[in-house]
């Protein structure tokens, strides 16, 4: 009666013994950790068998999968070499002659999703890493076999080999169940499922259920009133974020237990990470920026086609010389902005920049404008002289225009 009313409650409630007997396990702390598995079929209690066909998708190898070793992958003919970390979807034989269908992020690349569709053994298979939703997806002959992960996850379906049916579904939980990919390779049995299953887990270990050994032991301690627990406290259990109270039963028919709160933050868990994401890859797009600036030599100069980055590279080299500098190009084409550009990047960059309209200017007064004139020099001329434009712009640049 206490458990089917605590059923009801939306946090996890987990109650031990003192001697670490589970008193209380509630349906949302099986649904947190995932006790009762979540499968859409159902199949009897058995083992790989040779000719059975195994799909595998494996966020990353080496976690939650069971401790997979080259030794077990090649049970299924997988025999490339495949890197620690590393996303990999497998379609292979139990003992089959053939290499698997391999796919993987170390030749694939990831991004966020990895892909894989074969027809084997006459079926049609997909496979499916999706990072960004958080999910895998196996889909056999149209009917899919999607979990959603937090951190990391090993996914596998398996086909019975003398009928052809589905003979094994991956689901949470199990660490717990001791049906890991790795486990299963290595020979062991895997339990029977039906829709709605239930395991029950009063009077069973707790170490069987959470292994979690420091946890357990402050609840032995609590349980035995050698602590006074905690509160709030920010813990992963089996690879999922939660929030945890710990606390010793008050009850005068309850004495020596101890009461774990557990609330699931897994989706909040998401959300800082995936903005943690956001904002390293907004760091990366300003990183690049940066350095997209620095390698123009000109960013105040718009166009970045070829034709434009070859006119930026040579006005820089024009910047680091003192010879006179040519620049051609039709009328409104910009050839002030660039002599204006190499000016401004060379060493004299603090000295006069003179942009002279030849265009504009009479001939028979070009020799004096260019090089000026002293009192008197010519009827009309100014009475103080006038300097010259070479002369106004002598230690930095003079632009001749047209």
């Amino acid at each position: 009666m206490e458990n089917n009313i605590l059923d009801l409650v939306d946090d996890g409630i987990i109650a031990v013994s003192s001697t670490g007997s589970i008193c209380i396990f509630n349906r949302k702390a099986k649904e947190i950790f995932g006790i009762d598995p979540s499968v859409n079929t159902d199949y009897p209690s058995g083992k790989l068998e040779e000719g059975d066909v195994i799909v595998l998708a494996i966020t990353s190898l080496g976690q939650d999968d069971g401790h997979l070793t080259p030794g077990l992958l090649k049970k299924i003919g997988v025999t490339k070499k495949l890197s620690k970390d590393a996303a990999i979807l497998v379609i292979g034989e139990v003992g089959g002659k053939e290499a698997a269908k391999v796919k993987t992020s170390d030749t694939h690349g990831f991004g966020t999703k990895l892909e894989m569709t074969h027809i084997y053994k006459g079926r049609r298979i997909a496979t499916k890493i999706d990072l960004y939703e958080r999910s895998i997806d196996i889909i056999v002959d149209g009917q899919n076999y999607q979990v959603e992960f937090i951190q990391s996850f090993g996914h596998m379906v398996v086909l019975c080999g003398k009928t052809g049916g589905v003979k094994f579904v991956q689901s949470k939980g199990y660490s717990f169940r001791k049906e890991s990919i790795g486990d299963l390779l290595r020979g062991e049995s895997f339990k029977g499922q039906c829709k709605n299953d239930s395991i029950d887990l009063i009077g069973r270990p707790i170490e069987e259920v959470l292994n979690e050994p420091l946890l357990i032991e402050q609840l032995s301690q609590t349980a035995r009133g050698q602590s006074i627990g905690f509160k709030n406290r920010y813990l992963n259990i089996h690879g999922r974020p939660v929030l945890c109270t710990l606390q010793k039963l008050k009850s005068s028919e309850s004495p020596g237990k101890a009461l774990l709160k557990v609330e699931d933050v897994s989706e909040f868990d998401m959300l800082i990470r995936e903005r943690n994401e956001a904002l390293k890859e907004l760091q990366v797009f300003r990183n690049r920026l940066l350095l997209e600036k620095e390698l123009d030599p000109f960013p105040q100069i718009i166009g970045s086609s070829q034709e434009m980055r070859q006119v930026k590279r040579l006005a820089k080299s024009a910047s680091a010389s003192q010879s006179t500098v040519l620049i051609l190009g039709e009328s409104g084409t910009g050839k002030n902005v660039i002599a204006k550009a190499i000016h401004e990047k060379s060493s004299i960059r603090h000295e006069p920049f003179i942009q002279v309209n030849c265009g504009a200017l009479p001939e028979h007064l070009i020799e004096s404008e260019l090089f000026g004139y002293a009192s008197g020099a010519f009827s009309g001329a100014s009475s103080k002289g006038k300097p010259g434009f070479f002369e106004l712009a002598n230690g930095g640049t003079l632009f001749l225009d047209e």
